[in-house]
């Protein structure tokens, strides 16, 4: 790939698009779009802004995906809405999925070199028991699906409807993506939550991944001439009991010890109501994200082994780096990065 190429990252200002765009211009590429909002947060990307242009965008505005469309190479589509409250739902389904689908028309329309998606392992059906979860794992229209789940993987299909249409395009599918960020959103506040001693824990088996290996992955992709394909992407498949004891040690806290059952989890649901009608916050915990937790999955990271060559790096190292970064906080919980290593390619 020419270090000179035209390559617009959506969703850079948030956690995972954070660290493709830093990877990206450490890498040594020149001209890099990356969209925001008029009120995101820069905290992530601060390092790097100046060696960015940013385009203020909704992607639901049609007209303008299109004229920012017309003259890029790459679009690596890291925007995504992420949220579990069934008042977010009509609202999920057109960012999610109306979003991409502008996307990809214009990108079919200009012809666009490579659609690089990030995706998410909730488009694999979980069933009930043990399931070990691989790339041809198929959607399960019967499941009790999360309403982000249904968003992702419609918003896939897109992508994959774009791809039988003629556009170059790859998917990753992130499993629990760990890493410094904001220490009060998205997986980052697992973190937080550990450091103010949560008591309880779920009993489930999950993949996880650090997020500097999920930006790796995207690099990987867009310099490899590898199209049509999708790939798991997750370091270690571990129990929550074992990630949250590995991030109370590191943080020298208590770490969770009473294991979530069907009583616990019914009071989790009735305090997520209590404080969705009481202050307006909003459901973070729902039956569908409690039974996801509950549940044993293993996910195989093979293919991304030997198709992209990633070696990951091991999730008691990140968990180390994260938490040596939120004591130095001292109860300020400021966001944090981590740093890329001067090879990124190293691991």
């Amino acid at each position: 790939m020419d270090k000179s190429s035209t390559i617009l990252i959506t969703g850079a200002t948030g956690f995972i698009g954070s660290y493709i765009l830093r990877l990206l211009v450490g890498q040594g590429y020149e001209n890099v779009l990356a969209t925001r909002r008029k009120l995101s947060k820069m905290d992530l990307v601060d390092s790097v802004a100046e060696q960015v242009k940013w385009i203020e965008l909704d992607l639901l505005d049609c007209p303008g995906v299109y004229a920012l469309i017309e003259k890029v190479d790459v679009v690596i589509h890291a925007a995504a809405i992420v949220s579990f409250d069934k008042q977010d739902t009509s609202r999920l389904l057109k960012v999610n999925v109306e979003g991409t689908t502008n996307l990809v028309n214009a990108c079919l329309e200009f012809g666009v070199k490579k659609f690089i998606h990030v995706s998410s392992i909730a488009v694999f059906s979980r069933k009930p028991g043990a399931q070990t979860i691989d790339e041809e794992t198929t959607w399960d229209y019967q499941y009790r699906n999360t309403n982000y789940a249904i968003s992702k993987y419609k918003s896939e299909m897109e992508v994959w409807r774009a791809g039988s249409e003629g556009l170059p395009m790859a998917i990753i599918n992130p499993s629990l993506v760990l890493g410094s960020g904001f220490w009060d959103a998205g997986s980052a506040s697992i973190f937080r939550k550990i450091y103010e001693e949560l008591k309880f824990y779920p009993t489930g088996i999950n993949g996880s991944v650090d997020v500097r290996d999920v930006a790796k992955a995207v690099l990987i992709l867009m310099e490899k001439p590898i199209e049509y394909e999708r790939f798991i992407i997750s370091g270690e498949n571990r129990s929550y009991k074992d990630i949250t004891g590995l991030m109370a040690k590191a943080l020298d806290k208590k770490a969770p010890d009473i294991a979530m059952n069907a009583v616990l989890r019914e009071l989790a649901l009735i305090r997520a109501w209590i404080l969705r009608r009481i202050i307006g916050k909003s459901e973070v915990i729902t039956r569908g994200t409690l039974r996801n937790a509950q549940g044993t999955f293993y996910f195989d990271n093979s293919k991304s082994k030997e198709m992209l060559g990633l070696r990951y790096r091991s999730i008691e190292q990140t968990i180390e780096e994260s938490c040596a970064q939120l004591r130095k906080q001292q109860n300020r919980f400021q966001p944090q990065i981590f740093r890329f290593d001067p090879d990124a390619r190293r691991h």
